[in-house]
């Protein structure tokens, strides 16, 4: 997981201000959510792919839920974060904002897509997308990568170049799911990288809460309870 056990951003100071608390709850759970999807992703290509020789649209919908789950989640830090006074003009805060732009731009294209609508059908793109990924299941035995492509939606023209290409791109022959990516809106998400530089600024938030707080007073963080009701007879 990014976010460790213990990490400072689930051990925040009981006297931080409200607002900040909350806050970086938002920028915590975020992050879960973020990483969640894609293990979620990553697991349901490598398990459902093995038992099927084609993807039903109760497969498609796992698939685009947990990539759209990404983009809102990150979207979500994102905003967040630009609305923090002590932090959203910081190198680490700015760099991250706008790496992340293409992420801004896939959320924008989604959430005014009657807006969008026309140019979709100008550009003859689905109106979720497409989500695509190289899988290096055959490449022990025949040197064979296969690329995969899935769209969510109606498609009036298909064309080898929505296809991911993988020549002249770094591939690990261990790792079977491999430049899995969402294409939509003009923008291509990597998710990989993505994750990466949201592990980066996961560290980065956790050295800043430490240096700047003392989390040994913590208010603690997450609770679950249960209770039975007992209905006389």
């Amino acid at each position: 997981m990014i976010i460790a056990k213990g990490s400072p951003l689930s051990l925040l100071p009981d006297d931080i201000h409200p607002k900040l608390r909350i806050l970086f709850d938002g920028i915590r759970y975020a992050i879960y959510m973020a990483d969640a999807a894609y293990n979620n992703l990553d697991h349901f290509l490598t398990v459902y792919l093995r038992c099927n020789k084609s993807i039903k649209t109760s497969a498609l919908v796992n698939i685009f839920s947990n990539s759209w789950t990404i983009v809102d989640s990150v979207q979500r830090v994102r905003h967040i974060l630009k609305t923090i006074p002590e932090i959203k003009d910081l190198n680490q805060v700015v760099e991250f904002c706008e790496k992340m732009t293409p992420i801004y731009n896939l959320r924008a294209g989604i959430q005014h897509l009657p807006g969008k609508a026309q140019k979709l059908i100008s550009d003859r793109c689905s109106t979720w997308g497409a989500v695509r990924w190289v899988t290096t299941e055959k490449i022990h035995s025949d040197n064979t990568l296969t690329t995969h492509f899935a769209a969510a939606g109606s498609i009036d023209e298909f064309s080898d170049k929505f296809l991911e290409n993988p020549l002249g791109k770094v591939i690990n022959p261990e790792k079977l799911n491999q430049l899995v990516s969402l294409f939509a809106h003009g923008e291509i998400i990597y998710f990989e990288p993505v994750l990466e530089e949201l592990q980066v600024l996961t560290a980065w938030l956790e050295q800043y809460v430490q240096a700047k707080y003392d989390t040994s007073a913590s208010l603690g963080s997450d609770l679950y309870m249960a209770a039975d009701v007992v209905f006389e007879a």
